[in-house]
Formats: C-alpha cells, sequence, structure tokens
C-alpha cells in the first residue's frame, strides 16, 4: 500500500511544470527603460505559483494548444 501511495504521489508531481515565464518564482521583472526603476510583478501565466498544470505546457515551455 505504502509503494501505492508513493506512486501516486510521484505522479501528482508531474503533473506540474516549472513556469517558463518566471522560472517558478512567481514573479517578473518588468524592463527597466519602460518604468525607470527595478519593479516585480506577479507573473500572469502561472497566477504567482511558481508551476502550471502540465496539460497547459509541453515539455519545451510552450503553451499546448
Amino acid at each position: 500500500i505504502e509503494e501505492i501511495k508513493r506512486m501516486l504521489n510521484q505522479t501528482a508531481k508531474q503533473d506540474k511544470v516549472t513556469c517558463p515565464e518566471c522560472k517558478g518564482n512567481g514573479f517578473t521583472s518588468l524592463p527597466y527603460h519602460l518604468v525607470k526603476e527595478e519593479i516585480w510583478a506577479n507573473c500572469e501565466e502561472c497566477s504567482a505559483q511558481g508551476y502550471i498544470p502540465g496539460n497547459k505546457w509541453d515539455t519545451h515551455g510552450r503553451r499546448s494548444t
């Protein structure tokens, strides 16, 4: 039973992909030339979670259709 639980847990972990936009930290940096200071904003792709459901992105960091 423990082995089945471990296998299910591993499968659940694989369902998440690190967000390619923010590299997993949940924030993106705004370009300096637009705001004239260093500003960080919540990542819109992953809703500041740092990960995206695996079915939304393929393994190359491109949005699935």
